[in-house]
């Protein structure tokens, strides 16, 4: 917000006309400045006495600028449009235009004078800034008198006016920012896209370039280890690409449930498996198991459930510090559904407490503006959202004292005891 201005979110004529409006409806001189106390729009209604003199040196500039950031000041501590004399003995009053609490400017009117003028003052202030006393005091008296009444209606209404422009200002800053964050929403999405298009050439180029060094063996033996390797390989590339066609697919909107009746400790416990397979050296530990509470069979989209499970575990190891990954599966019936749920325990996590806070945020709103933080996009959790709400799934994640970091995720399937084909 400090980096904003006033006149980025209202335009100087339009500040203009309300500050003309205000001076002409009260008969009093008005100024709208910006957080530093310099002036924006031109002087409305201002008196010679003020702008010929008081503000004709740097000295007299100064003060009176002085003046408008100690009453500006005032009327933030009390919550209200502050009524205060200024150096040169005139009448004010001042009223802070805020953006989310947060100073922007202040509208300030007055020069006006009470009945009772103090002449020996008003002299001391002319020599002071080398002005001709007389002229100084002439040009008092010629400024409009105002009884206290007058002041305190024209300082309320300022006080309103100032409150419009504030709203005025709030509207147009929060529709700014809405702006930037959907255009680096955006941005951030197609670096997601581009980071899916990156690791899959790059798993091409090295599958491919495996599979042209076995032609050349001889050895059956270690013929037959590569082509192991190779195909571990081609795991991680499906992997990608069907990551990548999920996270179009749904962008889209072509996405569509392929339902099947499958069994959870086999299926799950193969993308498990194929996980460790290619995991650098020197992972962390992976530990997987399927509970007996969960069902043997059960009807649902398997598929997308082990992309979920593929893409937290592999999160979870990146983020881990050299210890332990737990992962598990369990199972509660919650009506005629049953709830299967994947937990994923990363001891000594790296992830911050506020990259916890914006995981969590995302996952609850599922807003795009989200996707500003690297953490979100880095782990490809824009296609685990995606992925979970397809399948009317929750999502949690927490971390206590000793840095282990909780991923719980639920998705209601149907419990098949063979009666579904």
């Amino acid at each position: 917000m400090s980096t904003i201005r006033l006149t980025d979110l209202i335009d100087k004529k339009t500040l203009q006309k309300i500050q003309d409006v205000f001076s002409r409806f009260t008969g009093i001189a008005s100024l709208i400045t910006d957080r530093d106390g310099i002036p924006i729009t031109k002087g409305s209604g201002f008196t010679t006495f003020c702008s010929k003199m008081n503000r004709s040196s740097k000295l007299g500039e100064n003060l009176c600028r002085l003046c408008d950031k100690k009453g500006t000041l005032k009327a933030i501590q009390e919550g209200k449009v502050s009524v205060y004399t200024c150096h040169a003995g005139l009448i004010e009053c001042a009223m802070p235009i805020t953006i989310n609490d947060e100073l922007a400017g202040c509208f300030i009117g007055g020069q006006v004078r009470p009945p009772e003028i103090d002449e020996a003052l008003l002299r001391r202030r002319a020599i002071r800034l080398n002005l001709d006393p007389d002229e100084y005091i002439k040009e008092a008296y010629n400024t409009k008198e105002k009884n206290p009444r007058e002041v305190a209606r024209a300082a309320e209404f300022l006080g309103e006016l100032a409150g419009v422009i504030s709203t005025m200002a709030l509207k147009n800053y929060t529709t700014l920012q809405n702006t930037k964050m959907m255009e680096k929403a955006s941005k951030a999405q197609a670096v997601f896209i581009s980071d899916m298009a990156r690791k899959m050439e790059e798993a091409i180029k090295h599958w491919t370039s495996d599979i042209s060094s076995v032609a050349k063996m001889e050895d059956f033996t270690q013929v037959k280890k590569r082509v192991s390797e190779i195909a571990d390989q081609g795991s991680e590339l499906y992997s990608i690409v069907a990551d990548s066609m999920s996270f179009i697919d749904d962008s889209e909107g072509k996405a569509a449930l392929y339902e099947k009746v499958y069994s959870p400790a086999v299926d799950f416990t193969i993308t498990a498996n194929g996980l460790k397979k290619i995991l650098p050296k020197n992972s962390p530990e992976l530990i997987f198991n399927v509970e007996d509470s969960v069902p043997e069979f059960i009807l649902g989209d398997v598929t997308r459930i082990s992309q979920i499970l593929f893409k937290l575990t592999q999160d979870a190891i990146l983020q881990s510090d050299n210890s332990k990954v737990r992962v598990s599966f369990s199972a509660q019936k919650k009506g005629y559904a049953t709830m299967l749920i994947l937990t994923v325990e990363n001891q000594k996590s790296r992830t911050a407490d506020e990259e916890i806070k914006f995981i969590s945020d995302y996952f609850s709103t599922g807003s795009k503006a989200f996707l500003v933080h690297k953490i979100i996009t880095e782990m490809g959790l824009p296609l685990v959202y995606m992925l979970i709400h397809q399948l009317s799934g929750t999502f949690s994640i927490s971390k206590d004292g000793s840095g282990t970091v909780t991923t719980v995720v639920s998705i209601p399937q149907l419990e098949d005891k063979g009666d579904t084909k």
